[in-house]
């Protein structure tokens, strides 16, 4: 029979690769590219230059095209999108985008009662947090 020292220690080892492979996994995840990192991106790279900005849920992240406007536009709306977010991207960076003179926010009926953080898809919120560095909305 095995003491219970050589037991953990077999545990360990066998655990260790399988927890560096799940951290490296993980780290990786964070590079696939979707429209958080891709929004994060592009804002980024065009924010002072942004005359129009569009706010919303998803209804205006695939029918406004900022491409259309005759100003420099762009689309920061997202799939789930409350209000909650549109108010505090805003907010956050509204100071690098000097050039700033619209801003439209769509909100459809049911945008009005909408709340990420109580609906099925509330997973999305943590993608806020890791791409735009922003706490949660809570849940009251």
């Amino acid at each position: 029979m095995k003491t219970p020292k050589a037991l953990i220690n077999r545990v360990l080892i066998f655990a260790l690769p399988l927890l560096i492979a799940a951290g490296y996994v993980e780290i990786r995840l964070g590079d696939v590219k979707n429209s958080y990192n891709s929004h994060r991106t592009a804002f980024q790279d065009s924010a002072s230059d942004i005359e129009v900005l569009v706010l919303g849920h998803s209804q205006a992240a695939y029918d406004i095209d900022p491409a259309q406007f005759h100003r420099v536009g762009f689309n920061l709306a997202n799939i789930g999108q409350d209000l909650y977010y549109d108010t505090a991207l805003t907010l956050r960076h509204i100071d690098s985008m000097p050039k700033l003179s619209t801003v439209v926010v769509t909100i459809s009926y049911f945008g009005l009662w909408y709340k990420l953080s109580n609906e099925s898809e509330e997973w999305r919120r943590c993608f806020y947090y890791q791409f735009w560095d922003m706490e949660p909305e809570s849940d009251t």
